[in-house]
């Protein structure tokens, strides 16, 4: 009976497969033990902060940006302005 039911780490991997993500050859599924289960955490750890830190940089990015357009606006219509007076 236990053989018809693939274990937790297999149907990860189907799932996860599924999903697009990560297949077997993953360093986070390599090796055995407690010992590789500490080391696929800690780099799947370092793989989310990276992650998160490229999220962040965008979103700081997308906000000044934003921030920005109604002084560019502004600015686009004050050279109108300029361009009509000065020429007219």
């Amino acid at each position: 009976m236990g053989g018809d039911r693939p274990n937790q780490r297999q149907d990860y991997e189907r799932r996860a497969g599924d999903a697009g993500y990560w297949g077997n050859d993953h360093p986070a599924w390599q090796g055995d033990g407690l010992d590789a289960l500490a080391e696929a955490n800690a780099l799947m750890r370092t793989e989310l902060a990276t992650v998160k830190a490229e999220a962040r940089r965008a979103t700081t990015r997308w906000r000044e940006e934003e921030s920005l357009k109604p002084y560019q606006a502004e600015l686009i219509r004050l050279q109108k302005h300029l361009e009509v007076t000065v020429t007219g």
